[in-house]
């Protein structure tokens, strides 16, 4: 399983979730939003190594 992030222009950051047939888009909050904000702030700077704590939003059941 994979999980897509994204952050905007406008500094939102989410992360993309499978509804039925369609995808939507959640938008993180808190901690959650922090974490993913080091990730993409690393990758901006070029210095994204390492490991990174990202929240987790998967389904148990692997669908």
């Amino acid at each position: 399983m994979t999980m897509l992030f994204f952050r905007t222009g406008g500094g939102q950051v989410g992360y993309a979730a499978r509804e039925g047939d369609a995808w939507t888009y959640r938008v993180l909050n808190g901690d959650d939003e922090r974490r993913v904000n080091v990730l993409f702030d690393g990758f901006k700077s070029k210095s994204a190594l390492g490991s990174f704590e990202l929240p987790n939003a998967l389904p148990r059941d692997g669908r």
